[in-house]
């Protein structure tokens, strides 16, 4: 976990059965080396699983509406 450079982690195990994550889900991760990349790796992610539902988390509100406006625009463009 540690190149991740997570702030304040929660790690759990299924082993009490109450906090288990469903076989079927799938986790990606784009490694980016400048943030500026990180809109364009996930544009990319998102239309190459396009078919599929998919969650993304964001560290802050604001950072979820820039995201949101991002997804808006590339789709609008994409038609």
């Amino acid at each position: 976990l540690a190149p991740l450079r997570l702030r304040q982690p929660l790690y759990f195990t299924g082993r009490d059965h109450r906090y288990q994550t469903p076989k079927e889900l799938k986790e990606f991760m784009v490694p980016c080396s400048d943030a500026q990349q990180k809109p364009v790796a996930l544009l990319q992610l998102l239309h190459r699983h396009q078919d599929e539902s998919i969650i993304i988390f964001t560290n802050s509100v604001e950072s979820c509406h820039r995201l949101y406006r991002l997804i808006e625009l590339y789709m609008n463009a994409s038609g």
